[in-house]
């Protein structure tokens, strides 16, 4: 798979796409060192952002597709997690979609449904690129009128509709701030511990 991985992506010796720890021991240096509780997150909370990887698109392996449209569209990626979030956080999340989408249950069910892959997007115009990007919430909808947009590939109803996007300019830094700052300890569960 390292081969093929790097026949696919790389462009030269030293460009090679993949790195690879050289021993065990390196390994677990290297993870502490990358995933460390003491590391800060990068997430810079300005002009900004979040796309939030549903649990079952990163269990269907679709992480690397989003990232890869986030980035082909122009974006920054300025910080990236996984993290599960339980009911109580993605209510608080979704709270603004409560009484107002009927989905509303069904889109907190699916975020605390297993792990998630938060990223921290950067743009001057962050909030409406990604929702462009992101296309309509519901999947059939999306796959009519923005056949290109990630719903429509990988939604396959209105609450797995392969992400969650911050919906204003305004909500973004607030959204980045709370899932990489704020968030609830035991939501970080799914970070790897210091070796």
């Amino acid at each position: 798979m390292l081969s093929l991985s790097r026949a696919l992506y790389g462009r030269s010796r030293a460009d090679n796409a993949v790195y690879t720890s050289l021993s065990a021991a390196d390994a677990r240096a290297e993870i502490s060192f990358v995933f460390s509780p003491q590391r800060r997150p990068t997430a810079v909370c300005t002009h900004c952002g979040v796309c939030i990887v549903k649990p079952h698109a990163v269990m269907a392996r679709r992480v690397p597709d989003v990232v890869r449209s986030v980035l082909d569209a122009g974006f920054e990626v300025s910080a990236v997690r996984t993290a599960l979030l339980d009911r109580r956080t993605a209510t608080d999340l979704l709270e603004a979609h409560r009484g107002v989408v009927p989905e509303y249950e069904d889109w907190v069910a699916e975020l605390a449904s297993g792990p998630s892959v938060i990223l921290e997007l950067r743009g001057q115009r962050a909030a409406a690129d990604l929702r462009e990007l992101a296309g309509p919430y519901d999947p059939v909808v999306a796959r009519a009128l923005a056949p290109a947009s990630i719903r429509a590939r990988l939604g396959a109803d209105v609450a797995r509709n392969g992400v969650h996007v911050t919906d204003s300019p305004e909500d973004g830094p607030l959204e980045a701030r709370f899932l990489f700052h704020v968030l609830p300890a035991e939501a970080r569960a799914l970070e790897p511990a210091a070796a």
